[in-house]
C-alpha cells in the first residue's frame, strides 16, 4: 500500500513570508546560508502525521472537516525567534506567534478529531511556531528577539504532503479545510485579541 507522508498547517501570507525571510538574512552572520527554510515552505504546523495509508486519507479528511468546520477565523501575529536544542547549537530556529488561546484550541481539535481515526494524540501542548532555521553550523542567537509584527489570518487548514528531496522537502497540497464557524463562543477571547 502506498503511504504519503502528511501534515497539516496553516499557510502564511506572502508579506509574513517576505518578512521571515528577512529575519533569516539577518542570521546568516551567525549561521550561513545552508539550512534556511524556503519562503513558499514557510508554514504554521498544526499537526504531523507522518505516513499514511492511501485508503486513510479519505477518513482523515472527514474527521479533519467536521472538527474545523464550527470554528470561526481568526488573526495571529509573529512574535518573537526562539531555539529548539542546544542553544549554543540549536536544532531549529524558529519565530513564535500570539495569542496562542485560539491557535492551540484548533490544534486541539483537530489532534482529537485524527485520534479517532487512528492517530495518535500529541503528548505534548501545543507550541505554535514558525521554523526558519535548521542551522548546519553552531552559533547562538539572543532568544525572545522580537520580529516586526504583521497579522496572519487563519481561515484555512490545509493538508499537505511533504516530498523529500535531496535539497529539501517540497510541500504539495491535498486538501483545504475552511474555518467557516458562525458561532464560536469559544474563541472570542482570541478573537478580541487578534482584531
Amino acid at each position: 500500500m502506498v503511504e504519503r507522508r502528511l501534515f497539516l498547517a496553516v499557510p502564511l501570507t506572502d508579506l509574513a513570508r517576505d518578512l521571515l525571510s528577512n529575519v533569516q538574512e539577518k542570521l546568516m552572520p551567525v549561521y550561513g546560508g545552508r539550512g534556511r527554510t524556503r519562503p513558499e515552505s514557510m508554514h504554521l504546523t498544526v499537526k504531523f502525521l507522518g505516513p499514511v495509508r492511501e485508503d486513510q486519507i479519505p477518513a482523515l479528511t472527514a474527521v479533519v472537516r467536521d472538527s474545523v468546520q464550527e470554528i470561526l477565523p481568526f488573526q495571529l501575529e509573529l512574535d518573537q525567534l526562539t531555539s529548539f536544542g542546544n542553544p549554543e547549537a540549536p536544532r531549529i530556529i524558529a519565530v513564535i506567534l500570539k495569542p496562542i488561546e485560539s491557535i492551540r484550541f484548533l490544534a486541539e481539535q483537530v489532534d482529537k478529531a485524527c485520534s479517532r481515526v487512528g492517530f495518535q494524540l500529541e503528548k505534548r501542548p501545543f507550541s505554535p511556531h514558525i521554523t526558519i532555521y535548521r542551522p548546519k553550523r553552531p552559533g547562538k542567537i539572543e532568544k525572545k528577539h522580537p520580529v516586526l509584527a504583521t497579522s496572519i489570518p487563519v481561515k484555512e487548514l490545509v493538508l499537505f504532503q511533504s516530498e523529500l528531496k535531496p535539497d529539501g522537502a517540497v510541500y504539495h497540497v491535498l486538501e483545504s479545510f475552511p474555518l467557516s464557524g458562525h458561532d464560536g463562543k469559544e474563541l472570542e477571547t482570541g478573537n478580541e485579541t487578534g482584531n
